[in-house]
């Protein structure tokens, strides 16, 4: 196959572009272009390609998978950043050679996109739009002095410090959840619209998420599920923990209202809590090669 690289050399390791170029041309394909993440993922179809790969983290993965949507060229996801929510909801594992040597077999699956409505513009989104814990840990997170200059061994643990310390101190939002019509009116620690398995440093809050069933899976937390998010976030420390086991319901559009502050992916969002953030699922936006 003639292969893009759309690359991250900040992400994980740093591993280099020599190696991730043997790894393509090692499996017997051709590489015709390579971009690199910081000069933006619209020039990805600039060369003909039969394939586009995301060499990085999450945030490559879904600028990759928003270039894409809608242009008929397949994904490729070889995972090198910290968490790699989005390769490990696909199944994708393993290093540049391995991944690389499982295209020629790989199942070409249906990848869903969600779109988010905000007040002053509409945007795709690939993990999940939410409020509550998981925005205002990546919030936490973000303004740690030297955290992306961590080792990448200490970047999880100390994100799910950062989010166990959030979520002590953290208040419930008394806010809206509209599913499919269906409106709520709770206090909540969280809220989740996901479209993958796995959200922040590692956590499975829904477990049958799945990106190509036309679905979004709604999550919520009420205080009195505190101490399961804690639970859950104390044993992810020490291993990949199962599901928080919380509830998830199936959605394809979702609205919010009541939150102050949101994420959509890894980017916080202030809003004002009296407009309602509109989201709809955009089924089978792309294709993905995963293992068969």
């Amino acid at each position: 196959m003639n292969v893009v690289l759309f690359y991250s050399e900040a992400a994980g390791d740093g591993v280099g572009l020599a190696q991730l170029r043997r790894a393509v041309t090692g499996a017997g394909h051709k590489l015709v272009h390579v971009v690199e993440r910081h000069h933006g993922a619209d020039s990805l179809l600039d060369v003909p390609a039969d394939l586009v790969v995301a060499a990085g983290g999450d945030g490559t993965v879904g600028a990759a998978a928003r270039a894409l949507a809608g242009r008929g060229v397949p994904l490729g996801v070889m995972p090198l950043g910290t968490a790699n929510n989005v390769a490990r909801s696909l199944g994708i594992d393993g290093g540049p050679d391995e991944v690389a040597a499982t295209w020629c077999t790989a199942r070409r699956r249906p990848l869903d996109l969600g779109r988010v409505r905000l007040p002053d513009r509409e945007e795709r989104f690939l993990e999940a739009v939410g409020g509550g814990l998981i925005a205002a840990g990546i919030a936490a997170h973000e303004s740690r002095p030297g955290a992306d200059a961590a080792p990448v061994h200490r970047k999880i643990p100390d994100a799910l410090r950062v989010y166990r310390d959030v979520l002590e101190g953290l208040q419930p939002c008394r806010c809206q959840v509209t599913v499919d019509g269906d409106a709520r009116v709770e206090h909540l620690l969280l809220v989740e619209v996901l479209n993958i398995r796995c959200i922040g440093p590692r956590l499975e809050l829904a477990p049958g998420v799945d990106s190509s069933d036309g679905y979004f899976s709604v999550v919520t937390a009420t205080p009195a599920e505190r101490d399961a998010l804690r639970q859950c976030l104390r044993a992810r420390e020490v291993e990949d923990s199962g599901p928080a086991g919380l509830t998830a319901r199936p959605a394809r559009e979702v609205r919010i209202r009541g939150w102050n502050r949101l994420h959509v992916d890894d980017q916080i969002v202030d809003i004002d809590p009296d407009t309602p953030v509109a989201l709809s699922l955009e089924a089978g936006a792309l294709d993905v090669l995963t293992p068969a």
